[in-house]
């Protein structure tokens, strides 16, 4: 990988990411100012996506690995208090879903003819043996923006990996595999 592409990386998702950020941050005060609305003014939450790959890597793609990384721990964990210190009500987590179960990862598992994507991503290390639900990913996002379930949740990173655990798998075959 060129250092141009990591750089592209980090820019999309990173830097995008942060002028989104810094974007909201900066309309709440003119949000709370003309809004009426209880629930807007107490519904004030960012949601970052990040990624399981932000977590454990992934093997070939170091930038999309430490983009999510940057954006789901350290530009979070920074705009959370940053957050808090704009209005008492705001609030900055991240959601890192694993393999979620989309066209797009049933299009790379079809383009994959030994069938290790979807056997590493969704089966050897999960215990469900499944993607995670896309409804799943939508419920916590609603979850997280809202005052009334979540109003204490500040500064989170959560997880929803269907309990994806370590970076040491078995391949069909039960030989040891890397990734």
């Amino acid at each position: 990988m060129s250092a141009e592409q990591f750089r592209k990386t980090l820019d999309v998702n990173v830097t995008g990411t942060f002028i989104t950020a810094k974007t909201w941050l900066s309309n709440i005060p003119d949000v709370l100012e003309t809004s009426l609305s209880v629930k807007v003014k107490q519904n004030l939450s960012l949601i970052i996506i990040g990624s399981e790959a932000g977590i454990m890597g992934v093997p070939g793609n170091p930038d999309y690995a430490a983009s999510k990384s940057a954006v789901q721990y350290g530009l979070m964990l920074s705009l959370a208090p940053d957050a808090v210190r704009t209005n008492p009500h705001a609030r900055v987590n991240a959601i890192c879903p694993g393999a979620v179960d989309t066209p797009m990862f049933h299009n790379e598992c079809a383009r994959d003819k030994t069938g290790s994507i979807r056997w590493i991503e969704s089966e050897a290390t999960v215990a469900s043996k499944e993607p995670v639900d896309v409804q799943d990913v939508a419920r916590q996002c609603l979850i997280l923006a809202s005052h009334g379930w979540s109003a204490s949740t500040n500064g989170q990173m959560i997880r929803l990996d269907g309990g994806k655990s370590g970076r040491m798998f078995w391949n069909k075959n039960g030989e040891g595999v890397w990734v």
